[in-house]
């Protein structure tokens, strides 16, 4: 386990020092290696797993595992590979056969796939020692900027009642003893490749009336929103403009927005015409 950097030479054979050329890739590979969950000694049918799916809402895709419990830790990572997009939102369920025994149950992703489950947002859900067959939520996968696209792992873990529950197992001491159940699989974070959409709200020609001073400024923006295949609504967007209330003229505001993959909108325009005062003023008789 590391991080490695790479380096690629090559050379001309009639002239090797006159023709070389080399590439340095720094950190190019990257090797982890995850923690084997400890429990102690004791497993129990009853305080386990039997069943993962993580669903896609949008589409309806779904991978799911059965599986037997009573087992301390299983690595299914080789049972194949589920592809979340950048700010995707995912349904999961976690099950087991029957409920006997109060358990508690989590759920973690090496985003940033550094070989631990430790940094912020990795803990991804969380249900206290309860007696429930089937524990369903959702999780929402980060951005580019927190998430690396390569394969890692998310690893479920269930312990007995309000014991410890954390990702290298139920009990960092094989010596002591603890109930409990661990599994992982393969997830690898992934861009959809869709560009968002940007609406404008309201009509993308406005025109509004000038103003003496900076004071009585009264235009606000109607605004904009986005929409991208993934993620659904990822309002608010991104504006910039030039638009002076005080002096007449020709305007513009340009929205922008980027999912949380990186793909960039086509940009929207707004054309927004300040003309003359127009008007009249009010008189109101005093007494």
């Amino acid at each position: 386990p590391g991080v490695y950097t790479v380096q690629c030479r090559a050379y001309n054979s009639v002239d090797e020092a006159a023709s070389e050329a080399t590439v340095v890739k720094t950190a190019y590979v990257l090797v982890v290696s995850h923690c084997t969950p400890v429990i102690g000694v004791t497993t129990s049918e009853d305080v386990g797993i039997n069943y993962v799916s993580i669903t896609n809402p949008n589409t309806g895709d779904k991978f799911e595992n059965t599986s037997e419990s009573g087992v301390e830790y299983t690595d299914y990572t080789d049972i194949g590979t589920t592809s979340l997009n950048f700010g995707g939102t995912y349904n999961f369920e976690i099950k087991r056969n029957t409920n006997i025994n109060p358990m508690n149950r989590k759920i973690w992703i090496d985003w940033n796939v550094d070989g631990d489950f430790d940094d912020a947002g990795e803990h991804i859900a969380t249900e206290t020692s309860a007696t429930t067959l089937s524990w369903t939520g959702s999780f929402t996968v980060p951005s580019v900027e927190k998430a690396f696209a390569s394969s890692t792992r998310m690893r479920v873990g269930v312990s007995y009642n309000s014991d410890d529950n954390e990702p290298c197992g139920a009990s960092s001491n094989p010596n002591v003893n603890r109930i409990g159940e661990f599994e992982d699989y393969s997830i690898q974070v992934v861009n959809d490749g869709d560009m968002p959409i940007i609406t404008l709200i309201d009509a993308d020609t406005l025109y509004i009336e000038q103003v003496a001073t900076q004071a009585e400024v009264n235009y606000i923006s109607p605004g904009a929103t986005a929409y991208d295949p993934s993620q659904g609504n990822i309002t608010p967007v991104e504006m910039n403009t030039d638009v002076d209330q005080t002096l007449p003229g020709i305007y513009y505001e340009i929205y922008s927005v980027s999912d949380a993959s990186g793909n960039e909108a086509a940009s929207v325009i707004r054309v927004v015409y300040v003309v003359a005062d127009q008007t009249a003023p009010v008189i109101t008789v005093t007494g």
